[in-house]
């Protein structure tokens, strides 16, 4: 009996790593894309990626707004997003995805910090004035 507590235990605890572990490899690979489209946006045409893009992050973005609850700083998702807003040859991108646009809606909320909601007021901003906003995004926030 003592065996098989022990197994669960470890099981669990396996678990957890591999969580923590897969989180951080989504986190990277975020941030990674955004790099890549801020530098390849005027060159590269990406809507040719857009339908395995979305469908790779669609656990996630419907998962965006219980993570910003919260949260002191914003998901690598959010900046994703936003990078992709901010760029005028990319919104298109953006606009095969509906989920994506409701999700960073839907962070707006009571619980939301500043330095997220500032992510969410960019990516608006982006969208209407067609990702010539003037931000950089660059920053840390």
């Amino acid at each position: 009996m003592k065996n098989m507590i022990a197994n669960d235990n470890e099981n669990q605890t396996e678990s957890l790593e591999d969580t923590s572990q897969n989180g951080s490899i989504r986190t990277l690979s975020f941030l990674r894309l955004t790099d890549i489209f801020n530098k390849f946006a005027s060159t590269v045409d990406f809507l040719m990626y857009s339908e395995r893009l979305w469908k790779s992050m669609h656990s996630s973005i419907v998962a965006l707004p219980n993570t910003v609850v919260n949260a002191e700083n914003t998901p690598s998702l959010m900046r994703l997003l936003e990078c992709i807003a901010s760029h005028s040859s990319m919104i298109p991108l953006l606009a095969q995805c509906d989920d994506a646009i409701i999700a960073v809606f839907k962070c707006i909320a009571g619980t939301t910090r500043m330095k997220v909601m500032n992510n969410v007021l960019r990516f608006i901003d982006s969208l209407l004035t067609d990702g010539d906003s003037g931000n950089t995004l660059n920053q840390n926030t």
